[in-house]
């Protein structure tokens, strides 16, 4: 009879204490589920080094590091836009990414949009911020195209509408600068040449129609969209800019000339990599490969046709 008794009770008490237990979340619960929705995260914390001691840290994989924290980046991006916050650290971060690896260039992509599209206003010192990588960007990057399409864009159309009146206009001339810049670079993509094409613009609304033309011009001669060049001869000619366009002709009839004469079976990109006929009786002999008639790269084939 003990033996039967001792059973019981051992099957009474953690029924007991279940039971009890339910009761007392079924209670609490209520009132915990109220408070935690009310508090929200309002600050955060800036977990890394400074960016000048993170290379030591990284043990020689400093690409390896930034790219980590380029993802931590993304990661948190996401999660604050969710919550509604501001992303407090995201100039820091960039510094660290930059730091490691500066020519990295997803984050430079993107850089703009993070550090000035979120759930709170805008801030002037979030644009400055955001025109000081897109620099950096393109001091490390000089070649990429998007990247100055990307910073030219940004400061064109976007940072001017949070900067004070007086600094919007010098914003939005440099934005032209850089877009017809990336447009001279983006001579592989013409779908950012048209884009870029929208600079010519703003530089002739500020007055800078000489810079207008000329841009016209370089997009003219190393594009090969014929739909493009006859936009651009129909910009430059209701700029009155007859003798810009004849010259702009001119030049690209006479590179295709020598193109067909010479290596007419080569791509265009490539031919530009071989360069331009060389006459070797013009270069023999020492001294005479900077002798005008000597023309060994485009660049002075170009500056002699004009």
């Amino acid at each position: 009879m003990s033996l039967l008794r001792q059973r019981v009770c051992n099957l009474i008490v953690p029924l007991t204490l279940m039971t009890a237990s339910a009761l007392v979340i079924h209670r609490v619960r209520p009132g915990l589920v109220e408070t935690v929705t009310k508090v929200r995260e309002t600050s955060s914390i800036y977990p890394l080094p400074p960016p000048e001691q993170l290379s030591v840290f990284s043990l020689g994989y400093r690409s390896a590091l930034a790219d980590a924290i380029w993802a931590s980046v993304m990661v948190n991006q996401g999660l604050y836009l969710k919550q509604r916050r501001r992303f407090e650290y995201a100039a820091r971060y960039f510094d660290s990414i930059f730091t490691l690896d500066p020519t990295y260039r997803h984050p430079y992509l993107l850089v703009e949009t993070i550090l000035t599209f979120g759930a709170t206003p805008t801030r002037v010192e979030d644009v400055r911020e955001a025109r000081r990588f897109l620099e950096l960007g393109m001091r490390e990057r000089p070649y990429d195209a998007q990247i100055f399409l990307q910073a030219g864009s940004f400061m064109a159309y976007l940072a001017p509408s949070h900067l004070p009146e007086e600094e919007r206009m010098a914003w939005r001339l440099e934005g032209a600068r850089l877009m017809a810049r990336a447009g001279e670079l983006g001579a592989a993509d013409p779908s950012l040449q048209w884009q870029a094409l929208a600079s010519t613009r703003m530089l002739t609304r500020a007055g800078e129609r000489a810079a207008a033309i000329s841009f016209l011009e370089r997009i003219y001669e190393v594009t090969e969209d014929a739909e493009l060049r006859s936009q651009i001869l129909k910009q430059l000619r209701g700029l009155r800019a007859e003798e810009a366009a004849e010259r702009a002709e001119r030049f690209v009839q006479r590179f295709e000339q020598a193109w067909r004469e010479d290596l007419p079976f080569v791509s265009r990109p490539m031919l530009l990599l071989l360069g331009p006929r060389v006459d070797p009786a013009s270069c023999a002999g020492p001294g005479r490969s900077g002798a005008e008639e000597c023309i060994r790269d485009w660049k002075r084939w170009s500056a002699a046709q004009r």
